[in-house]
């Protein structure tokens, strides 16, 4: 008999590519998939984050770090509003 467990995990990398450096060792085509991804990153975060400050939330998210990996439902389902309200500057303690 098999059982099949289902998990629910999320996977949000973007403080990552945000923080990696540009390395001079790199070849042209890496260098310009990095700028392409790091653009395409900036461009989302500022869908979904508005335009207004945006250096100060990308520095938040950058201070975040990538999202941690919990298996616990609880800390699944909130972790993210927490996230959202630090990145968009509410540094009040919840």
């Amino acid at each position: 008999m098999k059982r099949y467990v289902i998990l629910n995990l999320q996977f949000d990398t973007r403080a990552t590519i945000l923080g990696s450096p540009l390395k001079e060792e790199w070849d042209a085509v890496v260098k310009e998939t990095h700028h392409k991804n790091r653009g395409a990153v900036i461009s989302s975060l500022a869908q979904q984050y508005g335009t207004a400050n945006l250096d100060p939330k990308l520095a938040n998210l950058l201070d975040l770090g990538p999202l941690p990996m919990s298996i616990l439902a609880f800390h699944n389902r909130f972790l993210p509003q927490v996230r959202d309200a630090f990145v968009m500057g509410a540094y009040y303690p919840s």
